[in-house]
């Protein structure tokens, strides 16, 4: 019987496998770091324009709320963010399925780009938990960023796609229009 002697060396097979982790995942490491210090900016600059709770038979869905730069609500243009905070449970496509209803709602509805948002969503958006937080920023390129629970899990770069997602909470025929009211009434004096 052939005896192999322990070595008290790790295989070169093991340093190989360690070395090839550490360098793969040293560039996502800055990168997160680099995420991270960006949101942390965008998040300091932020101020409450309002906030709504969005109650349906008596039960709540989702608490809506607004922020700007500087705390106020002009027009839906970049630099606006609305983060909802969610009070129950709700499968992604029930999300999607409301979202496109809404859309419905849009003067130039056209139900092909709208299909095409709904499935860029569908890669995007998890399910949600009660007490999960779920937001949209119309960035200064016109790019909606998503964030679930704060951190960042898609984008969608088509400009016309952030002025339509906002409009289901702030465009005048809103299906919620108190709910517009109160996010869009400034908390800042």
């Amino acid at each position: 019987m052939l005896q192999v002697k322990p070595s008290i060396y790790p295989s070169r097979h093991i340093f190989f496998v360690i070395t090839i982790a550490f360098f793969c995942s040293f560039p996502y490491a800055i990168m997160a770091t680099n995420q991270s210090s960006i949101d942390n900016n965008k998040e300091q600059s932020m101020q409450l324009v309002g906030k709504s709770k969005l109650k349906f038979w008596g039960f709540s869905i989702y608490t809506a709320e607004l922020f700007s730069p500087n705390g106020k609500f002009d027009a839906i243009q970049p630099g606006l963010k609305l983060q909802l905070t969610y009070h129950r449970d709700i499968k992604k496509n029930a999300l999607i399925k409301r979202t496109l209803k809404e859309w419905e709602r849009l003067p130039n509805y056209d139900k092909q780009k709208v299909q095409m948002w709904a499935d860029k969503l569908d890669a995007i958006w998890p399910d949600i938990k009660k007490n999960d937080t779920l937001a949209a920023y119309l960035n200064k390129d016109g790019i909606t960023e998503f964030f679930y629970q704060s951190r960042p899990i898609g984008a969608i770069a088509d400009k016309e796609f952030g002025v339509a997602f906002l409009s289901i909470w702030l465009a005048k025929t809103t299906s919620e229009p108190q709910m517009r009211e109160e996010i869009i009434s400034s908390q800042n004096p």
